[in-house]
């Protein structure tokens, strides 16, 4: 398995790495969509894990 560590960078990547950031974080507290986010993403890093899985069939 091999993982590579980056900051999102098409629009999928974005949407996927904020519903991440609302079921992890948010939805558990029963607070809305949107609430991941607030006013300090522009000056915030950001970083997901991407993980290429190999299979191989014999």
């Amino acid at each position: 398995m091999n993982w590579q560590l980056s900051a999102p960078q098409t629009e999928a990547q974005w949407l996927a790495y904020y519903q991440l950031r609302w079921q992890i974080l948010r939805a558990p507290w029963d607070q809305p969509k949107g609430s991941e986010q607030d006013e300090l993403e522009a000056e915030s890093f950001h970083r997901m894990v991407s993980l290429k899985l190999v299979r191989l069939w014999l």
